[in-house]
């Protein structure tokens, strides 16, 4: 009778550590990565621009940060006081709890990358590269910093970018990408090389043997060997592609969308209150004006007067479906008004003589799909206005490889 109460002792003990151990192997098999781009403009943030870093820091446990015009590209010998003021904003902002894993730079691009101090045994920054994509591939203020990483077993490539400016210029911002993903592949690490091709073997031995057709590009484009050598590969910057429509075209998309999302208010001249200021917050009140309806645009969006009917006409998304570029990655719904370009320290598009069309210039992909990155939030920061930019920011459940 003893040994079978003792028994019962034991496997109700048993059960118990199972329980408790369950969430921390979950913990231990995935890892939560927050991604911030944005564009500073030449100018540095204040410090309350900086508090959605705090929210990144309570939920994240890489978070890597790549911005763009830190500084002109004024010749100097130091670093500019722009970049020595936005390393101390970091360090306040993410306190004791991050340590910085690695920082490299070219001209005006910047990346770092931090880590929660408990993870830190578990990581290995193996190196960091560049890319340059400005005139004659000399001029720095256009092109790429990378990070190579490793969590456990599993590696992370963290490229952040800034391509060929100008409305007209997709040729040119497809031609930076090929290049940038060209130039780190010769860059990644032997070792990581030797792992994937015994990894893609196995595979294809398996697949062989259940009599499975081989695995395809995705869109039907070149596939990227980052697939192939790389577990998890995130892009992201102020990588300029446009919408393919005129200002006025965008901004009646915009003022259609709030309406949408506002249920009239403020996109229709009403205000109804705070709760409907924010539903109609997705695209700034300063931009809400009737437009005349003198466009054929307009006739094609009414099926779907939403955001989405301006995303058709978006040169990422168009690129990407047509194989131009950005094969095979991946990008969270966008639900957020187009980030560039503003009037500095205000809510209004652009109002110079130019006029530009407002854009989503700023964006995060990634590789490969789920269920191995899951996106858990991605949006613009619209309270950060120092810049002409909107930062942008992505936060992913990142399975890790056994």
């Amino acid at each position: 009778m003893r040994h079978a109460i003792a028994l019962h002792v034991l496997l109700l003990l048993g059960a118990l550590v199972a329980l408790e151990e369950e969430p921390q192997q979950e913990e231990r098999n995935s890892v939560n990565v927050s991604v911030v781009t944005w564009n500073l403009a030449e100018g540095s943030p204040k410090l309350s621009d900086l508090r959605f870093l705090e929210e990144l820091g309570e939920k994240s446990d890489l978070i890597c940060l790549g911005v763009q015009e830190i500084e002109n590209l004024t010749p100097r010998r130091q670093e500019g006081h722009r970049c020595r003021e936005w390393r101390r904003l970091q360090h306040r902002v993410l306190g004791k709890d991050f340590v910085r894993l690695g920082h490299h730079s070219i001209g005006s691009i910047h990346l770092t990358v931090y880590g929660k101090r408990e993870l830190a045994s578990r990581t290995k920054l193996v190196k960091m590269s560049d890319v340059v994509c400005g005139v004659g591939n000399v001029l720095q203020n256009k092109g790429a910093v990378a990070a190579f990483l490793r969590v456990d077993k599993t590696t992370f490539l963290f490229i952040t970018a800034h391509l060929a400016a100008h409305q007209t210029k997709v040729a040119e911002r497809n031609g930076d990408y090929w290049r940038i993903i060209g130039e780190l592949e010769q860059e990644i690490p032997p070792a990581w090389i030797k792992r994937a091709a015994k990894r893609r073997q196995k595979a294809l031995t398996g697949t062989a043997a259940a009599g499975a057709a081989p695995e395809r590009a995705a869109h039907g484009g070149e596939r990227s060997v980052f697939l192939d050598m790389v577990d998890r590969v995130f892009f992201f910057g102020d990588l300029n592609y446009r919408i393919d429509l005129d200002r006025l075209d965008v901004q009646r998309g915009l003022v259609a969308a709030a309406a949408v999302a506002g249920g009239g208010g403020a996109a229709a001249g009403g205000r109804g209150g705070e709760r409907g200021r924010r539903r109609t917050a997705i695209v700034p009140e300063a931009c809400l004006q009737p437009l005349p309806t003198s466009s054929p645009w307009v006739k094609a969006a009414a099926a779907k007067p939403s955001l989405q009917s301006l995303l058709d006409f978006d040169q990422l998304t168009l690129e990407r479906s047509r194989g131009g570029a950005f094969v095979g990655f991946s990008e969270a719904r966008i639900s957020f008004p187009p980030t560039y370009k503003y009037d500095k320290n205000s809510d209004t598009y652009d109002s110079s003589a130019k006029m530009r069309a407002p854009a989503w210039t700023d964006r995060v992909l990634f590789l490969p799909h789920q269920p191995a990155v899951q996106a858990l939030d991605y949006r613009s920061v619209q309270t950060a206005r120092h810049s002409d930019h909107r930062p942008v920011v992505g936060t992913y459940k990142v399975m890790l490889t056994k």
